[in-house]
């Protein structure tokens, strides 16, 4: 069975080139935030994960956000990620998210929406002195952040991990470092 799923994965990986994680020199690319929400009936919340440039887990965080759309929830989690690499000293960084919304917004690319606007205004204060280049990725891509934002929504809790990562999330870095994709059955 594990030969059959490394095929499979290993099939999607080489004739979808979308799905492929290209790999970066040591100098282009310094620390990688992924960020993901949630935003079903009982509440909002988001997560994400912070990498260095070999894929190694730096810091994981979740946040509760009470009711939200998933609009709201993604701005959220993605002001929560950028404050945390401001809080660890990281300031040159990619920011990897699920939602093209999100991608546009940052990129000025559409207009974002007025009950945003003030988690917006402290998106652009915190990023005054950072260098980022934001990007969408396809869901299947930031499964780390997606799981650590499901554990938000689990615990209704926010919380910040340095050390001690959980080992599915372990796993899910690990498996996104070799570059294959996670994909979901069912």
């Amino acid at each position: 069975m594990a030969a059959i799923l490394y095929k499979v994965l290993q099939w999607v990986h080489n004739i979808n080139p979308l799905l492929r994680i290209s790999n970066h020199s040591p100098g282009m690319l310094h620390h990688i935030l992924r960020v993901c929400k949630l935003s079903p009936t009982p509440g909002a919340t988001g997560g994400g994960v912070i990498r260095d440039d070999w894929g190694i887990l730096l810091a994981a965080f979740h946040s509760f956000y009470g009711s939200g759309s998933n609009n709201v929830a993604e701005t959220r989690a993605l002001l929560d990620g950028l404050l945390l690499c401001q809080q660890l000293g990281i300031t040159n960084f990619i920011v990897k998210v699920d939602s093209k919304l999100v991608a546009g917004w940052y990129n000025q690319k559409c207009s974002i929406p007025w009950h945003l606007s003030l988690w917006w205004q402290r998106i652009r204060e915190a990023t005054v002195n950072l260098n980022i280049n934001l990007k969408h990725v396809y869901r299947e891509l930031n499964s780390s952040a997606d799981f650590m934002a499901s554990l938000g929504l689990s615990s209704r809790s926010n919380c910040s991990i340095m050390t001690d990562f959980p080992m599915r999330l372990v796993g899910l870095a690990c498996l996104d470092r070799l570059g294959m994709p996670y994909i979901r059955l069912g």
